[in-house]
């Protein structure tokens, strides 16, 4: 019986007594069973913002049966039976293919699969998204849609900084950052150690910001909006970029 655990989908519906847009919560669950020791874990699966206390529900443990008598056993466990654990209902409503058969080969009469039930809060946190998707695409509405899509995203292209043609050959290497929420870019270089190579000023006379450049990338344009009709600003931009693997 080593390493072989029964593996089931359950839910949990809690009442909501202190909020006016939902009366009830689901609360998806898996429930491991270890056939080894006979012992029972529950585990929710962390949800993005949920403000809910998630993940181990319950350790790896022996529990209860209602009845005071025993412990859980894998015969407690089949789709659409219930586990009553220190105040929590779980209601079983699937399981793996291999908990399936391996409860068939022992004689239990599996029950078919329910369906998921859907969670009202859920459900109302995806319409709210389909609603900003759709918003309009005039003034603030289009910076509102532009921000939730790309809030978080960074480009990153990898370069070669061309040195002067009066100093002696170099490879300068830089990092170019695209932030898409606002359009903006930011450019460091990194120094190697023993290289040599001091901080260059800003190309467009911004402070040195290294801070968010984060180890040994020093700022070499801080991260604003490049206007493309500033011909002298472009030209003042010599370095050719490269795409490349990074792992």
């Amino acid at each position: 019986m080593d390493s072989k655990v029964l593996f089931f989908d359950g839910i949990i519906r809690e009442t909501v007594d202190d909020w006016s847009s939902e009366t009830h919560r689901i609360r998806y669950v898996k429930v491991y069973y270890y056939l080894e020791n006979d012992t029972l874990r529950v585990v929710e699966p962390e949800t993005p913002n949920s403000m809910l206390c998630q993940g181990t529900l319950l350790r790896r443990d022996h529990y209860l049966h209602p009845s005071g008598k025993r412990d859980y056993s894998w015969k407690d466990l089949n789709v659409g039976n219930d586990l009553n654990i220190h105040g929590k209902e779980i209601h079983l409503i699937d399981c793996d293919a291999w908990t399936r058969q391996y409860m068939i080969d022992a004689g239990i009469e599996m029950r078919d699969p329910e369906p998921r039930p859907s969670d009202p809060y859920t459900e109302m946190r995806k319409n709210m998204s389909r609603r900003r998707e759709y918003r309009g695409t005039d003034g603030d509405s289009a910076s509102l849609v532009n921000f939730y899509r790309n809030e978080g995203k960074v480009l990153k292209f990898y370069g070669i900084w061309k040195n002067d043609p009066q100093r002696p050959p170099a490879v300068r290497r830089i990092l170019l950052k695209y932030y898409p929420v606002d359009d903006s870019l930011a450019v460091f270089e990194n120094y190697p150690p023993s290289s040599g190579w001091g901080p260059l000023l800003s190309v467009l006379q911004g402070p040195m910001d290294t801070a968010s450049s984060g180890g040994s990338f020093m700022t070499l344009i801080r991260r604003q909006r490049v206007l493309l009709d500033r011909p002298k600003d472009i030209e003042k931009l010599p370095c050719y970029l490269e795409p490349r693997d990074t792992d």
